[in-house]
């Protein structure tokens, strides 16, 4: 097995308990604007800017976090696939879990 299968797998069974462990039901839309992509000889680096908006179960909507993602891209048999990506993330206040409205 190979690192990048055995990460997938670690992948699959975080995502496989998710549902055990969210309190906050609340949806959340992610917004993604890329701003730079440099491409060399097959792989390439890409900077976007991200806002998150949290939807509580009343409908009521807010700005949840921003920040950016630093990417790096790889082409492998045709098609553009993520290396690697960093989140840097500007929101410095974050409670746990999201506090519901009364």
């Amino acid at each position: 097995m190979t690192w990048l299968e055995a990460d997938r797998e670690d992948l699959r069974l975080l995502f496989k308990e998710y549902p055990q462990h969210v309190r906050d039901k609340a949806h959340r839309t992610h917004l993604v604007a890329p701003e730079e992509i440099e491409i060399t000889a097959g792989a390439g680096t890409a900077l976007s800017t991200f806002a998150v908006f949290r939807t509580d179960l009343a409908g009521q909507s807010a700005l949840y976090a921003v920040g950016h993602y630093e990417d790096e891209l790889v082409l492998e048999e045709g098609a553009w696939k993520l290396r690697c990506r960093k989140a840097k993330v500007t929101t410095r206040q974050f409670t746990t879990p999201t506090p519901m409205p009364l």
